[in-house]
């Protein structure tokens, strides 16, 4: 899969570092491995929601009901199981404010606080995110209070490019048309980001309920049939969830001819939910999403050709006169590494922040991933001063304390410049002390991390990092050295030299052809960078970029990685030179 652009960067910066891969090599879509009294490893299983004409339920189906195309080929249905959401149903509610009016987001908010009040039931577990929000901070709850404070707070900003935060002020352009490109970029990622985080909470269909007025993240020639949103669909996919877009504009003959409305509308048909466009109720397409919870089927069968690493298109057929039935496109095959691990223990749950999340103005962390030894991911974090403490103090060390999932202190020291240690793949807990120059704490940093997994089955690109050098010297000293500091701002002056360093990785350990561009705000190519030779660990390149003979603004620099053992991988950084 070619990462979405920029989506490295987001993550990283808001504390939603998800991907497909970091629950298992290789990118697999709705296959979900089975207990051992399930279905066999290698099944897979789809939700459907089958009704009759009149739209209701149909709730008697049986295996021989069912008909199943997987790539063509007829495969048997072994079982057809009703599920419903009698014990608590998992909705998320996604407000793309970069994507609607500020008239519009009031529409929105009345629907939505009838939805909550009148269509959710007391177990329904429900979270609100929008697209900065760190997804470690998002709460899942019952509490109707707190979803009415989150909702209220929704205003759309559409057309308003003035930054709100430190991540906008340092790395969005505030030129419309790059503007509207990162947000794009923004929104596909934190909707990935959340499709993974809820899908991974339990088994069964859950819900996006996705507010937006359309979005398009640009679209390279290489995406193929699902688009520049496959990202999206690939994690919405792979754990079940379905997403319901809702278009909170009052219905106009405009409203469904772009491509930005196309990309909604593929959304849902891709995940098997339903897009809400053109429509005065919006109520609607809220309720139709919790319904679908109440009553679907779970299908299962072999396909002919277990872990080939490929999309296959699924179509299902119902037999039964008049039946109407409604799900996913497909799915994207697992590896046979996958597979393999599929046949242990199943992957656990992502566990609740022991911490309520809280990021600290008085630093910038800058958290990275290569590939470890023995299967593990390296974390990288480095730091940099951010506002200046209170009452004359001065910070003089950050402390680190790393958790895994289960636990176990990864790492616990004090971090001068660099920090190093290695992680399984799954969520961490990051807590940062900030200590004064006397050593007593005057701040301190919750965050989580979702650590990927390294052992891809196609071209990676994983975090790149800036290393920023002001003399020739220093320049040859970081080329050449592992374990030098990247930045931690993205921010710099016309008197420094930078060291671009990219981790590239493959299934097969090549080393992929990587080529560095740097670009204007707008996207226009200014020039390819120079390869840097270094003996570097496998997988990482690096590129040199002297910032004297340009002029302050911001910048980009494309990265793209190909191969011929999969489809090219490709990242944005995003820079600006100040002085």
């Amino acid at each position: 899969m070619k990462p979405v652009v920029v989506a490295l960067t987001i993550l990283l910066s808001t504390g939603l570092m998800a991907s497909p891969t970091s629950r298992s090599p290789g990118v697999g879509l709705a296959f979900r491995p089975a207990g051992p009294a399930e279905s066999p490893p290698d099944a897979i299983r789809l939700d459907a929601i089958v009704t009759d004409r009149s739209d209701h339920p149909i709730r008697d189906l049986k295996p021989a009901d069912f008909e199943i195309s997987d790539n063509g080929e007829t495969r048997p249905v072994d079982s057809a199981t009703l599920e419903s959401g009698r014990d608590g149903r998992l909705i998320a509610i996604f407000l793309d404010d970069y994507h609607v009016e500020t008239g519009d987001s009031a529409r929105a908010r009345a629907a939505l606080a009838q939805f909550v009040d009148s269509d959710l039931r007391p177990n329904d577990l429900v979270a609100v995110m929008k697209p900065l929000d760190p997804l470690r901070g998002i709460q899942v709850t019952e509490d109707r209070r707190a979803l009415h404070s989150a909702i209220d707070a929704f205003d759309g900003r559409k057309g308003d490019y003035a930054p709100r935060t430190p991540f906008e002020e340092s790395l969005m352009s505030r030129a419309p048309a790059a503007a509207d490109a990162g947000r794009a970029q923004v929104v596909s990622s934190a909707l990935q980001a959340l499709a993974l985080r809820i899908g991974a909470m339990r088994d069964g269909r859950k819900t996006i309920v996705l507010v937006s007025e359309g979005f398009a993240p640009p679209q390279s020639r290489n995406d193929g049939p699902m688009g520049s949103l496959r990202g999206v669909v690939y994690a919405a996919n792979r754990y079940g969830v379905a997403i319901y877009p809702i278009d909170p504009r009052v219905p106009s003959a405009g409203n469904g001819s772009d491509q930005t409305i196309s990309s909604l509308r593929s959304l849902a048909d891709q995940t098997g939910g339903e897009a809400t466009i053109d429509n005065v109720d919006l109520i609607a397409g809220m309720q139709q999403s919790a319904r679908d919870l109440d009553s679907y089927y779970e299908l299962s069968y072999r396909p002919a050709s277990a872990g080939d690493g490929k999309f296959h298109p699924v179509g299902i057929r119902v037999k039964r006169p008049g039946a109407q039935i409604r799900t996913r496109s497909g799915y994207w095959a697992p590896s046979a590494e996958a597979l393999r691990l599929a046949a242990g223990p199943p992957p656990r749950a992502i566990p609740m922040a022991t911490k309520t999340p809280h990021v600290s103005t008085l630093v910038h962390p800058w958290f990275g991933t290569s590939r470890g030894p023995n299967g593990l991911t390296t974390v990288i974090m480095t730091w940099e001063p951010g506002t200046a403490p209170p009452r004359n103090q001065h910070i003089g060390s950050v402390i680190l304390k790393a958790t895994a999932a289960d636990g176990r202190v990864l790492f616990q020291d004090r971090v001068d410049s660099r920090a190093a240690f290695d992680a399984p793949p799954g969520h961490i807990e990051l807590e940062m002390t900030v200590q004064g120059i006397d050593g007593q704490p005057i701040d301190s940093d919750y965050r989580g991390m979702d650590v990927p997994d390294l052992r891809v089955s196609r071209p990676t690109i994983a975090t790149p990092q800036i290393l920023r050098t002001r003399n020739a010297r220093e320049f040859t000293a970081a080329s050449a050295s592992v374990d030098a500091a990247p930045a931690a701002a993205r921010e710099f002056s016309r008197t420094e030299r930078l060291l671009v360093r990219i981790p590239v990785y493959s299934a097969d350990d090549s080393a992929p052809e990587v080529t560095a561009t740097l670009m204007n705000r707008a996207g226009t190519p200014i020039e390819t960078l120079s390869r840097v030779p270094a003996a570097l660990p496998p997988g990482m390149v690096q590129f040199d970029l002297p910032l004297a003979r340009f002029p302050p603004e911001d910048y980009r620099i494309e990265v793209v990685a190909t191969s011929p053992t999969g489809p090219d991988a490709k990242t944005v950084i995003l820079f600006r030179i100040t002085n």
